[in-house]
């Protein structure tokens, strides 16, 4: 939400009599809150350009190579386009660039592809790291356990198969009981990723060991259902946004996907 109000305010700094200076003015205010960028485009179209002075743009395409998002994740590709948008150009002069200044919803299409490589660069944070540990411990805790074992993931990475499929592997730290010794263990999980709405994926076939053990496959099938409805964008919607998925592929190399995006500003009941 936040990414629309920047540029929002990019559009308005590019408002100068020298002329509408929006494509490299909204570049740069986008650049230096989106982390760093190995290239970075914007162009706005507006014709005639009198609509951008009364607060109506006809489109905006975002062309970026290399974007970091967020602290530690890249993305190797990401474009946007917009379809037309319409805002309250005085709210925006009075300083408020939230999502309220929206005169209409925002609709754009959204291409993003992410590498192998980044995801497994991801995973070395341990804020990454951090956020799977519930997970791991979700999987690996027996149903209704009274005393549920404690892991620690040490270390993972992210293989693509391809057709879809990838590899989960890493290392949990378990701290043995009897001996108080740390026990490493040796994790691999694989599921096939697939599209079954415009709002929702699915992890299907999946597999896995614990050194070299096979897991359960009731106890995948269940974390991988889990996941699965973890993962439904129909509960963004609440917010304002609405998402749906176009296409979404995974080869040996990396994850693409497509996406239809429209946004709404919440307004005061």
């Amino acid at each position: 939400m936040e990414f629309l109000a920047i540029l929002m305010t990019g559009l308005l700094a590019g408002l100068s009599p020298v002329g509408l200076i929006v494509e490299e003015v909204g570049g740069k205010q986008l650049t230096q809150r989106l982390q760093e960028a190995e290239t970075f485009e914007v162009r706005v179209d507006n014709l005639p350009a009198h609509q951008l002075l009364s607060g109506d743009i006809d489109k905006v395409s975002i062309a970026s190579r290399g974007i970091e998002i967020l602290p530690g994740v890249r993305l190797d590709t990401l474009e946007i386009e917009t379809d037309p948008i319409s805002f309250d150009l005085q709210q925006l002069r009075q300083g408020n660039v939230s999502p309220a200044a929206l005169r209409s919803p925002v609709r754009a299409g959204i291409r993003a592809i992410i590498t192998e490589a980044d995801i497994n660069d991801t995973l070395r944070s341990p804020q990454v790291t951090d956020r799977l540990q519930p997970l791991i411990n979700r999987l690996l805790t027996p149903p209704r356990s009274p005393n549920p074992p404690q892991f620690k993931l040490v270390s993972a990475t992210i293989d693509f198969v391809g057709d879809n499929r990838f590899q989960f592997n890493g290392k949990i730290a378990q701290v043995n009981p009897e001996n108080g010794e740390t026990e490493i263990s040796e994790l691999g999980i694989g599921f096939t990723m697939r599209l079954i709405s415009g709002s929702q994926f699915r992890l299907t076939q999946a597999s896995g060991t614990i050194n070299g053990q096979q897991l359960p496959p009731e106890m995948l099938n269940g974390f991988a259902e889990g996941v699965s409805q973890r993962f439904n964008l129909k509960r963004f919607q609440q917010q304002g946004l609405t998402a749906r998925f176009l296409e979404l592929n995974v080869d040996e190399d990396q994850l693409e996907t497509a996406m239809f995006m429209q946004f709404a500003a919440q307004r005061p009941q």
